[in-house]
């Protein structure tokens, strides 16, 4: 059994051959639509949304205490990780 739906403004549409050798009991089904639509635009250029600058001052005093915390964080996880598996491996 092969079922094909579809939506009425899909007339400018290719037509569809299908030659399908299904088994007995077996159903295959379609639904045909159009895909329109662009690119998504990224939030930062989209005039919709009201974003601060990214790279000024008063941002970086904001962004940067917090950036270097979270990378010393990281690279003493990093060096605990790396002689945990320097000991075991002995």
């Amino acid at each position: 059994m092969v079922c094909v739906f579809g939506y009425e403004d899909v007339g400018d549409l290719p037509p569809v051959s299908l030659d399908l050798k299904l088994k007995p009991g077996s159903c295959c089904c379609f639904i045909l639509s159009k895909v329109a639509g662009g690119l998504p635009i990224p939030i930062w250029l989209d005039d919709k949304y009201n974003i601060p600058p990214l790279f000024n001052i008063e941002t970086l005093k904001i962004v940067a205490p917090n950036s270097i915390i979270v990378t010393a964080v990281a690279l003493i996880e990093v060096l605990m990780t790396v002689k945990l598996v320097d000991e075991v491996s002995r």
